[in-house]
């Protein structure tokens, strides 16, 4: 589902954008404030993209791995996976059920992490052949409200 906005915020965003600003005021290519909160557990990281006043995207994730076999085409290389949830309350365009926007993002997030090789996943072996680390990376939006899909670098930094 598309966000519906009525014709005045149409033109109040337009006007905003003649004027390279952004709804809130700040220049279009100002930086938003990134502040991490890291949990008492190493794993889990709780992040905010803006300020008080203005919040933009927070997000929490948790990063876990087990060992496991390795698959049979990659049998020298570690395994990575990602959950991306996108709750309702995050946002009011975001449904119940509706996996087309999960199954986007968590593509546009694997392919940033795995095409430019982050993370070398042959170290990730343990012993050749039988054993290798599986990495888990759970990304749970609790709010969205604007570019959600730049700010997924900030996760696979301070993984890698």
């Amino acid at each position: 589902m598309e966000v519906s906005i009525t014709k005045c915020e149409e033109k109040l965003i337009n006007a905003t954008l003649e004027e390279n600003l952004r709804l809130y005021g700040k220049k279009l290519n100002k930086a938003r404030k990134l502040i991490l909160h890291f949990r008492s557990s190493w794993k889990i990281m709780f992040s905010i993209v803006g300020t008080k006043e203005r919040t933009i995207v927070k997000v929490m994730a948790n990063v876990s791995c087990d060992i496991q076999q390795p698959k049979l085409s990659r049998l020298s290389e570690g395994l990575s996976s990602m959950n991306v949830e996108l709750n309702p309350l995050a946002a009011t365009h975001f449904e119940v059920g509706r996996q087309s926007e999960i199954i986007a993002l968590t593509k546009q997030l694997e392919r940033c992490f795995k095409d430019p090789r982050c993370l070398d996943m042959e170290s990730l072996r343990i012993v050749a052949n039988n054993k290798l680390w599986n990495i888990r990376v759970d990304i749970n939006v609790i709010n969205h409200d604007g570019n959600l899909v730049d700010w997924r670098w900030c996760y696979y930094v301070l993984i890698c």
